[in-house]
C-alpha cells in the first residue's frame, strides 16, 4: 500500500489549485479544522462526493484484560462512510 504524506497532499493540491503550498495547507487545515469542530458538535456533514461524517455513541461496557475488569466510559468515536462516487472510483483504481 502506497502512503501519501500530508506534506505531499498540500503539494498535489496546490499544484491543482495553481496556489503556493502554504496557501493550500491554510486551506485544509481549515476545512479539517471545521469538519472536526461540526462533527464533534454532532452534526453530520456531508461532502458531495467524497461521503458522509458524524460521530456515534458508543455505550459503556466492563472489558476484561489478563483477568483484570475494566470500566470503559460511554464515549463518542467519529464515523465515515464514503459516497457511492467514492467507492466506484477506487473499485476502478483497483483493476
Amino acid at each position: 500500500m502506497n502512503e501519501l504524506s500530508f506534506g505531499e497532499f498540500i503539494d498535489l493540491v496546490g499544484r491543482r489549485l495553481q496556489m503556493h503550498p502554504n496557501v493550500a495547507r491554510e486551506a485544509i487545515d481549515g476545512v479539517f479544522d471545521c469538519l472536526k469542530v461540526q462533527v464533534a458538535l454532532g452534526r453530520r456533514v456531508i461532502i458531495p462526493g467524497v461521503g458522509a461524517f458524524w460521530h456515534k455513541r458508543v455505550a459503556g461496557k466492563t472489558v476484561t484484560v489478563n483477568g483484570k475488569h475494566y470500566r470503559v466510559e460511554p464515549h463518542a468515536v467519529p464515523s465515515f462512510r464514503a459516497s457511492e462516487p467514492f467507492r466506484q472510483a477506487v473499485r476502478h483504481l483497483e483493476k
